[in-house]
């Protein structure tokens, strides 16, 4: 098929349009609903008003996973604070939410390096979990679309947006789907479906971290303007089939320490929850504002399984799912301006969360409703979403208890970029800031793009730009060992994949390779599609990166996407991409240091995190 014939596309009007089948959309679009039944039910009874008719104004919500809740994966804890307002009696409903139980056990564990473990005699209030749930937050999200279905929201799985639609005036109408069919070359294959152009008066959208239409908008209308740069960790997560008795059902417990060290510049820590069936939820967060250009979040991950500690409770279980995602962690003073012409951000794509709790679920939801309430008085009014319409969902936002309970955390992150002694600095500041309430420090602390603290391994050679040919491998390890006289900086080799011990996959063993994770996160791909993660120059990969960073992609992606091979003829090494590991995490996106990777939304595949 030609790629020069005009593509012509079918268009698919509606009321409002999510972008994202996550708690945050779900939450937004029952609320809408109920709004919209509680305003219909009034007209009904005499009140004035016209009647909003969802058959001619549908609510959309387009999903790029092929079921609902593939790609949403947490710890997870659940506050039912928003759950609470959404739907009061949750507790009866029917089916009732897929929660595991109440946690019942909080403990903070310090892991030593040396093997040994103190738990802390006191849990931190933030560490508290007295009547929050533990749950699935894939199977907590399905049954979210389901009551949502339930109230007449129309769900597209399957359905990756591709780009983002505007009026002449340039305010947002609505959301182009990806095409499907075209080659890995862009050519238009003879099963091409071109994508369905879905126009709404209202978008809504919540893609989660890093969402690739959202950063455009945010760019577009420039959302951030004034605010600190989002800084995000990866989390890289397990579900775990262990021994009876091992580990009880609604206890949960956080670790701090091992593999970090206190007195380093990473920020992170690993949790453990109980599940039904002796189940066991467990992962390990990093920040990505580490300097070291070797940090390895899934090497991190292993070391910290293989601490006694952890180890005694997975000995002789069973790995049953895998995954791995971005959290954003930047705060208050990282949230951009979550409204514009036509559209808002809700849930991790505006960056709600907060860290000093390790909790963002409840406030993804209750933005989400927040968001719902300006959508239905648009429709209501048979108004235009202009700006000045939108900016009542940022009203809204800072009359709620979302805005309260980040505002008492607004400098928490920005401690633990301070050097030296960044994590033990950090840690002792943070909990000042969060005991006075926010009082200490005062004011607004800026932060540092991820990307901009990576420390150089070494300047280009002779301070100038490297040649443009290949270079030969940097070997970090072998650059700890080496003379330091050239001036080049150097950093242990613990993390690095040669210093891994021999991953096991044989049942009962408990550190596996990225590759064997990568299966066990159900992740696929068809290989005959362009990438969707799209390097700008890999000339920069063989040349200036392999120089002065030594490559970080090969190092911080949890999936293997990144491989530098050896190139033909011996001339050094090139960028091998396996895109179809990818779990759609989007760490490549963000701490690339060049910032030449982009992640772009692929015709479909991803991860499928049951039971994550």
């Amino acid at each position: 098929m030609s790629t020069d014939e005009p593509i012509q596309r079918e268009e698919l009007p509606c009321g409002v349009l999510f972008v994202g089948a996550g708690p945050a959309t779900l939450s937004a679009a029952i609320r809408l609903m109920d709004l919209i039944a509680k305003h219909n039910d009034a007209i009904d009874q005499g009140a004035p008003g016209t009647k909003i008719d969802t058959s001619e104004q549908p609510v959309f919500m387009i999903e790029k996973a092929a079921e609902v809740g593939d790609h949403n994966m947490s710890g997870a804890i659940l506050d039912p604070r928003a759950l609470r307002e959404l739907l009061p009696e949750f507790e009866k409903m029917d089916p009732p939410p897929p929660f595991e139980g109440e946690a019942q056990d909080d403990s903070l564990v310090l892991m030593l390096a040396g093997g040994g473990a103190v738990t802390a005699p006191v849990t931190p209030p933030t560490f508290q979990n007295h009547g929050n749930y533990i749950t699935s937050l894939n199977r907590f999200t399905k049954w979210l679309a389901g009551v949502a279905e339930a109230r007449g929201v129309q769900i597209l799985p399957n359905f990756p947006g591709a780009e983002v639609l505007f009026t002449d005036g340039g305010a947002v109408k609505g959301v182009r789907t990806v095409d499907r069919g075209v080659g890995k070359h862009g050519e238009r294959l003879s099963s091409f479906e071109p994508g369905t152009d879905i126009t709404a008066k209202l978008t809504i959208l919540g893609e989660g971290v890093r969402g690739h239409l959202s950063r455009g908008l945010i760019k577009k209308f420039k959302l951030d303007e004034g605010k600190n740069p989002q800084i995000y960790s990866t989390g890289v997560k397990e579900l775990w089939k262990v021994k009876p008795g091992r580990f009880p059902l609604g206890k949960a417990v956080h670790t701090a320490g091992f593999p970090l060290s206190l007195t380093g510049n990473d920020f992170g820590g690993g949790f453990i929850y109980g599940f039904k069936d002796d189940h066991v939820s467990l992962g390990f967060v990093v920040s990505l504002d580490s300097p070291d250009p070797a940090l390895d979040p899934h090497r991190m991950f292993s070391r910290w399984k293989e601490h006694p500690y952890v180890k005694a409770i997975l000995e002789g279980g069973e790995l049953v799912r895998y995954g791995a995602k971005a959290i954003p962690e930047g705060g208050w003073f990282s949230l951009p301006r979550p409204y514009m012409p036509g559209a808002m951000l809700v849930g991790d794509s505006a960056g709600f969360l907060n860290m000093t709790r390790l909790k963002g679920i409840h406030l993804a939801m209750k933005s989400g409703m927040l968001a719902a309430e300006t959508a239905f008085e648009v429709l209501r009014d048979q108004a235009e979403a202009t700006e000045e319409r939108t900016k009542a969902y940022w009203g809204r936002i800072l009359d709620s208890w979302v805005f309260e309970e980040m505002w008492k955390v607004r400098n928490f992150r920005q401690a633990f970029q301070k050097k030296p002694f960044g994590f033990l600095r950090g840690a002792l500041a943070a909990g000042v800031h969060v005991e006075s309430g926010g009082l200490w420090p005062p004011g607004k602390l800026g932060l540092q793009d991820d990307h901009h603290r990576i420390e150089k391994l070494r300047e280009p050679s002779n301070g100038k730009q490297p040649p443009a040919q290949l270079l030969p491998t940097v070997d970090l390890a072998a650059k700890v060992a080496a003379s330091r006289k050239d001036g080049s900086k150097t950093f242990a080799p613990k993390e690095q994949p040669a210093g891994m011990p021999e991953p096991s996959v044989k049942t009962g063993g408990i550190v596996y390779d990225k590759v064997t994770d990568v299966y066990y996160a159900g992740s696929t791909h068809e290989e005959d599609q362009p990438p969707h993660l799209v390097v700008a120059d890999t000339d920069i990969c063989h040349t200036r990166c392999a120089e002065e960073y030594g490559n970080p992609c090969q190092y911080f992606c949890p999936a293997s996407v990144y491989e530098m091979v050896e190139a033909e003829g011996g001339k050094g090494r090139q960028l091998r991409l396996n895109f179809s590991n990818c779990v759609h995490c989007k760490t490549c996106d963000i701490r690339d240091p060049y910032q030449i990777i982009t992640w772009v939304t692929p015709q479909g595949g991803g991860p499928r995190y049951s039971g994550l």
